[in-house]
């Protein structure tokens, strides 16, 4: 575990700089007047940018090597913070806005790859748990540094931070891959689809594919969603922001402990569809409830169970690949999580416009059945560890 220290430093450092510009951007957008139409387009191109890349891009960090890629991201996401700089048209701010999102799409799946080169399979569910809360803390923290530096210095002053985060993200690589932390191109000149081919044919990979899925579309309806019915039942903007914020603190937490059972368990797939049901069954729930401490309750259960899902997911496709296909597979996952993200508001939505919020809660929880249905299918014919391709 001591050798992927720094990773998480360096996965704290870039999601934080992620996070800062992805929280100032919707406002510098409503302060400049861009229709709301636009600023939900913008932001979904922005996603769709991101899953777009991953697949590419995380292939390329089999061939090329992790470092290059985080190179590359790094560049992309320095560019994009500076060509934000100085302007006040909506438009012209999707250039940048893509540009950031290629940049993520390479940073993302080369250091959760690089994160299952180097972790021992003993230690994989803590590994990524810790990678995962890393994660938490930088999204949490980048939009507080947000919101000080624009009360403080103005719009622009975020898009003048980021690129300093990524250029010390870059330093902290340099000293990752000094201590020769894995990650190296493979030797081996493979076709991307064989590469394809050895990931599907693992079944932890694809339990972890539809763990990530399923899981992700539950995510993106909630936190849509629930701030929308929180203003319906009339609790403050400042009380539902504290309610995420409450829940994210208690989700960074959860991670550690989360991997660490998992390191320690068999049947890893029980665990995980134990909490997708878990929280699919605290968002069915959600409209019956007014009372911030309840809801407050409901959503430390969710982020503690989505945690089982999520840091399940990505053990098992690190588990299932070898080093010189992660990248591909880890850049698979990234695009089904925010496929997930996408599919869950749009299940809401068409739900909740026949007979309310109520019903949105409801059709959203029920995603939870068939992804149970297909993991613990897939988790019938799974192999042991001591059968899995061996590990480069």
């Amino acid at each position: 575990m001591k050798t992927v220290y720094v990773l998480f430093g360096i996965t704290f450092v870039n999601f934080s700089s992620i996070a800062m510009i992805r929280l100032t951007i919707p406002l510098l957008l409503t302060h400049v007047n861009a229709p709301l139409a636009y600023i939900g387009a913008a932001m979904a191109a922005h996603s769709i940018a991101i899953a777009l890349s991953s697949v590419p891009l995380g292939w390329a960090s089999d061939r090329l090597g992790r470092e290059k890629l985080f190179f590359i991201g790094a560049v992309l996401m320095i560019l994009a913070s500076i060509l934000f700089i100085g302007l006040n048209d909506p438009f012209l701010m999707l250039g940048p806005l893509l540009l950031l999102g290629i940049g993520w799409g390479a940073f993302e799946p080369a250091i959760q790859a690089l994160v299952g080169d180097i972790a021992r399979p003993g230690e994989m569910g803590r590994s990524m748990g810790t990678f995962s809360a890393m994660l938490q803390a930088g999204s949490s923290f980048g939009p507080v540094l947000a919101g000080v530096l624009i009360t403080v210095f103005g719009f622009q002053s975020p898009f003048v931070v980021s690129p300093i985060l990524f250029a010390l993200a870059v330093i902290l690589v340099r000293l990752a891959f000094r201590q020769r932390m894995g990650g190296k191109p493979s030797v081996e000149k493979i076709a991307v689809t064989e590469s394809f081919k050895a990931i599907v044919s693992s079944r932890f990979v694809l339990m972890g594919w539809v763990a990530t899925i399923f899981s992700f579309t539950i995510i993106g309806g909630f936190e849509i969603f629930f701030p929308v019915y929180a203003n319906h039942i009339g609790l403050e903007p400042w009380l539902i922001g504290l309610l995420f914020g409450v829940q994210t603190f208690i989700g960074m937490l959860a991670r550690i402990p989360v991997g660490t059972i998992l390191d320690k368990i068999r049947d890893k797939v029980y665990m995980m569809v134990a909490g997708l049901a878990v929280n699919a069954t605290m968002v069915a729930i959600i409209p019956f409830f007014t009372q911030p401490l309840i809801l407050l309750l409901i959503m430390a259960v969710m982020i503690s169970s989505r945690a089982m899902t999520n840091i399940g997911g990505m053990t098992m496709v690190a588990l299932g690949t070898a080093s010189k296909e992660r990248g591909l597979a880890v850049g698979l996952t990234t695009t089904f999580r925010h496929g997930g993200l996408t599919i869950g508001p749009s299940i809401f939505g068409v739900a909740a416009s026949a007979t309310g919020l109520a019903t949105g809660f409801l059709a959203l929880s029920v995603v939870a059945l068939p992804g149970s249905a297909l993991m613990i299918a897939l988790g019938r014919y799974k192999a042991g560890l001591s059968k899995l391709r061996q590990r480069d």
